[in-house]
């Protein structure tokens, strides 16, 4: 809430910013995608001097971040200011210039650049490779958002009277979780092998009567993915128990 809050107050008091474009007397670095990463290294580089020029394959900048995080979370209006902040520090931005297809990296060196920075996006959904992950209605948390971000309006009640089971407790957990209890999901279940201590910092973010929907199963693993004879999905899950820490790897399950 409170970076929320600092960021509408800078949004709405463009002039107060304390931050100024720096001459840039260093060399060109061509950065490929448009997402948080290569938004990141430009605004960086181009405090540094140097002359940042980003390619990006789609029509918007802001990759994940703007498809993939809810709206509620961050409107495409604040994305749009703090990119547009980006580009007054000096940095070039490219649209609809994929690498690869429209470019190599030898149009890149013919240009003058010094260095390339890859930040290609993280549009590849990771799995636990679970039994069931194939089963109908089981979704990738990267995949769900996406297709929802733009899409809730087209059937807000598409989960109407549904329970979700969600496997991890992090943000994006969160995001799939309020996202599918704002399109009518009745409860979300959150199974996470971390403790309600390791995971402190996303659940204080909660809202009381989010909490009353969300509820955490800390300290759980999943072992399968079943479907039952009604059609209704099952998490099949058993305790972790947690070992004292090692200095070199860390906390580690027992079991």
């Amino acid at each position: 809430e409170l970076k929320r809050f600092v960021s509408d107050y800078e949004t709405a008091h463009p002039n107060e910013s304390k931050i100024k474009s720096v001459k840039q007397t260093k060399d060109k670095v061509a950065i490929i995608g448009a997402g948080p990463g290569g938004l990141s290294a430009a605004y960086y580089l181009a405090r540094m001097g140097y002359k940042p020029t980003i390619y990006e394959k789609g029509d918007k900048t802001g990759g994940v971040v703007r498809y993939g995080v809810p709206q509620y979370r961050l409107s495409d209006e604040a994305l749009d200011h703090d990119v547009n902040f980006i580009k007054s520090m000096g940095v070039e931005i490219i649209l609809n210039k994929e690498f690869g297809a429209n470019f190599t990296l030898e149009d890149i060196k013919k240009q003058g650049f010094k260095a390339v920075f890859i930040a290609v996006g993280l549009y590849v959904p990771k799995t636990l490779r679970l039994e069931g992950e194939d089963l109908p209605n089981v979704h990738v948390a990267i995949d769900f958002l996406l297709d929802r971000k733009y899409g809730c309006a087209e059937d807000p009640e598409e989960f109407k009277g549904k329970t979700f089971g969600i496997i991890g407790g992090g943000a994006v957990a969160v995001d799939v979780g309020e996202t599918a209890v704002r399109l009518g999901a009745t409860k979300a279940d959150f199974v996470d092998i971390l403790t309600e201590e390791a995971l402190k910092n996303v659940l204080k973010d909660l809202h009381e009567a989010e909490r009353e929907v969300m509820e955490y199963h800390f300290t759980t693993s999943t072992k399968n993915i079943t479907q039952e004879p009604n059609g209704k999905l099952a998490l099949n899950c058993y305790k972790i128990e947690w070992g004292e820490p090692d200095p070199e790897t860390g906390r580690r399950p027992l079991n």
